[in-house]
């Protein structure tokens, strides 16, 4: 398996989340505020607004096998980050929503077992940040994901 076959797994796993938004396999950048946050608008129910998610890998971390006179390289370890964004709007209780959101994320992973097939296994989803950040003057709801998944040699 490569790096990008369990980048591309995982995409489909949060793709498969109702009302998940815009999924981008890659941490996205840009040069202003507004720019940036056009990369999460969608609609949804007939509203438009920003909500969308973004995977990223953060570190690649090997496993040393014994074997007989020397050393192998065992199972590789992928250590990726996602972060989920939603425009944050008190009045409809997007608090409520965003949380929902988190959980059905968590659920689908763990539902996943091996992503999709593959020989890779992952541990559970943890939830290491949920708060209010401003991007660009709007004020959304964010959260970072990290997710573990071990890769056989």
């Amino acid at each position: 398996m490569s790096e990008s076959t369990i980048r591309a797994a995982i995409k489909d796993v949060l793709t498969g989340v109702e009302n998940i938004g815009v999924v981008h396999d890659y941490e996205r950048h840009a040069a202003t505020w507004e720019k940036f946050l056009e990369l999460f608008r969608v609609t949804i129910a007939g509203q438009a607004q920003i909500r969308g998610w973004e995977i990223t890998r953060r570190q690649r971390t090997a496993v040393q096998q014994t074997l007989g006179i020397g050393f192998a390289e065992s199972d590789r370890r992928h250590g990726y980050k996602i972060h989920g964004y939603m425009g944050l709007q008190d009045a409809q209780a997007t608090e409520k929503t965003f949380q929902a959101l988190i959980e059905a994320v968590c659920a689908a992973f763990a539902a996943s077992g091996r992503l999709g097939g593959t020989h890779n296994q992952h541990d559970f989803v943890q939830v290491n940040i949920i708060e209010p950040r401003m991007f660009g003057g709007v004020l959304c709801h964010f959260c970072e994901m990290t997710l573990t998944v071990t890769e056989p040699a």
